[in-house]
């Protein structure tokens, strides 16, 4: 009989608990537990927390008394868990019916996959739902099975990004005890750098279906943090690829091959960033972010973004708007 254990981290997310909570228990999987865990919230998480755990003894519930950081958090939870397979699911984002029984019985077949993700929608806070693209391709329902260069290759057509739709990530457990928990020093990569490393040791299984609503709204943390931090997210990325390699190079005969390709592809969705800032006027902001991206990988500069950039510096805001306008019409014109 499978098992499977959640653990639902929660800071400030009360108003989403009893949903994300419910989601779960709801699954058709005899075996599940749930351990909330509250970082000190300063909000209504207590009285729900202890609520929820109180109706169902499948849920428990501790809370901090002092806020101990998101990584932290999740280590503790990490260590909890016992069942054959877990989940971290943010209090803010919740599952679709059956996400379970499809997860589990595609890992069940597939008795060396470390790591299984899938689709998802976008709620907000209006109720919109906006599916999140995948460019895995395959028929809407399809199992894809990948190789650590395969899924690699995905990453890489994503500008070098972290492709695992998180609330979707089951992880097979006894992998997780064997290759450790979340990096404390990374901590807006952790999980990235985690699925690289799960990747390296076991298939990863993809369902090209969506099994979980991703929450999108003001306070979420990680939609924040690219808005405020971008330069320190591409930090981050390379700082994961960094340990990456490190950890790998012994068991992966072409790491040096692969790193570099993650620099180069790390540098390109850099140029490309750096191009929108300068079309907002950031300078400051662009200049920072092409340096970093030359500084990681010095051949961008022979890259046609890179010079189409280094071009729109030169001519400036005014022609740059006025090319831009020109070509929109231009376009306009041949559409009629």
């Amino acid at each position: 009989m499978s098992s499977i254990d959640v653990v639902i981290p929660c800071y400030c997310y009360g108003r989403y608990l009893r949903e994300c909570v419910e989601s779960v228990l709801s699954q058709d999987v005899e075996k599940i537990r749930v351990l909330i865990i509250d970082d000190a919230s300063p909000d209504e998480t207590p009285e729900i927390g202890t609520s929820l755990a109180r109706n169902d003894k499948r849920v428990s519930y501790v809370r901090h008394a002092v806020n101990a950081g998101h990584i932290k958090t999740y280590n503790e939870g990490l260590a909890w868990v016992k069942a054959e397979y877990m989940l971290l699911l943010s209090a803010d984002d919740c599952l679709m019916p059956g996400a379970f029984s499809r997860t589990i019985n595609f890992m069940s077949r597939h008795p060396k996959m470390s790591l299984c993700f899938a689709e998802a929608v976008e709620l907000h806070n209006d109720g919109q739902l906006m599916p999140v693209p995948s460019n895995i391709p395959g028929e809407p329902g399809a199992e894809v099975v990948m190789n650590l260069h395969e899924f690699l290759s995905h990453c890489l057509l994503a500008g070098s990004s972290n492709i695992v739709c998180t609330p979707t990530a089951v992880v097979r457990t006894d992998f997780l005890k064997r290759l450790g928990f979340y990096r404390d020093d990374l901590p807006h990569s952790a999980d990235f750098e985690m699925w690289l490393r799960l990747a390296a040791h076991g298939p990863v299984g993809f369902i090209k279906n969506p099994l979980a609503f991703y929450r999108r709204h003001d306070g979420n943390m990680t939609l924040g943090y690219l808005n405020e931090k971008i330069l320190a997210d591409f930090k981050q990325r390379k700082a994961a690829f960094d340990i990456f390699r490190k950890e790998n190079e012994c068991v992966i005969n072409d790491m040096p091959v692969m790193y570099e390709k993650l620099l180069c592809h790390l540098a390109q969705h850099a140029i490309g960033i750096a191009s929108m800032a300068f079309n907002g006027k950031k300078t400051a902001l662009c200049d920072e972010i092409c340096e970093y991206s030359e500084l990681i990988y010095p051949a961008i500069k022979k890259t046609r973004a890179w010079w189409l950039l280094k071009c729109k510096k030169i001519i400036g805001f005014g022609l740059v708007d006025v090319l831009r306008r020109w070509a929109f019409f231009n376009n306009r014109l041949k559409n009629i």
